[in-house]
């Protein structure tokens, strides 16, 4: 049998103990006590002032009211999962969650315990929550403003390991070095395309002497951003191709035929000049 009490006798419990109302008033976080009526239903048996005052107008419009009739569809079921969860362990349950209320999200630390009456039997669960929305969303913020910045700093080093340099006002140089992996090439085709329609250049010189390993898809890689250059009007030159690459490349099968290669970066300048 419900030990639920009608709002009118709640309310006038409450107010009959004006010090036992300002010890509950006077705590700095919400408190709520929800009967159990069925394992999904509750009625709200009490709010503290500060609870009243976050989400609710009057203490007589709150007590005795289903949470159905005072929160979103989605949060009472959220909220229940949450009382169930905690009668089924029969012990107090403190968690960080969110709601999702009329007038926003709300982020709360709720802590859940389970009341029995004098046969054991739960027959409602008290619920403390302290509002943390504030310091959530600065939390978020400085998160989104770090990654922000790691950003920024990812795209800087991307372009410093990409470099395109003008030296006349029909070439520019790319001087690669260390390694090259998918995620550069995509960079390097991006810098190349972008410098090549920025500068109107006619000639594009890849500087590979500091990159110490090309393989099929590094060689691969410099063909095609040599064919999308020629699409822009621009010829590709690459310098720098060591012995060991060299021969490394004739093993490979790799045929860069299509490509202008000089032996060191002087030499494909001085071919720029001179075309």
């Amino acid at each position: 049998m419900s030990t639920f009490l009608p709002a009118d006798e709640i309310t006038g419990l409450y107010s009959q103990e004006p010090f036992h109302r300002a010890i509950l008033d006077t705590l700095p976080m919400a408190v709520g006590v929800f009967e159990l009526v069925s394992p999904t239903v509750f009625h709200v048996a009490f709010m503290n002032r500060i609870a009243r005052e976050a989400d609710y107008a009057d203490t007589k419009d709150i007590i005795g009211k289903r949470l159905d009739e005072i929160m979103p569809t989605a949060t009472v079921a959220q909220v229940i999962q949450r009382f169930q969860n905690c009668m089924e362990c029969g012990i107090a349950q403190t968690i960080e969650d969110s709601y999702q209320l009329p007038n926003g999200l709300l982020w709360t630390t709720t802590s859940f315990a389970p009341m029995h009456d004098a046969d054991g039997r739960i027959t409602h669960v008290l619920c403390t929550w302290r509002d943390i929305t504030a310091e959530k969303q600065r939390a978020l913020a400085e998160q989104q403003h770090k990654e922000e910045i790691i950003e920024q700093q990812t795209a800087a080093l991307a372009e410093m390991s990409t470099p395109l340099l003008a030296i006349s006002d029909t070439t520019v140089v790319m001087p690669l070095v260390g390694a090259v992996d998918s995620r550069r090439v995509g960079q390097i085709m991006d810098t190349l395309l972008q410098g090549v329609s920025a500068s109107r250049a006619s000639i594009v010189i890849l500087d590979i002497t500091g990159v110490a390993v090309v393989d099929t898809q590094v060689a691969n890689a410099f063909i095609r951003a040599s064919q999308a250059v020629s699409l822009l009007g621009a010829q590709v030159v690459l310098t720098g191709i060591r012995p060991e690459v060299a021969q490394t490349l004739v093993q490979l099968g790799v045929d860069l035929r299509s490509i202008v290669t000089r032996g060191t970066l002087q030499d494909g300048i001085t071919y720029a000049l001179r075309n």
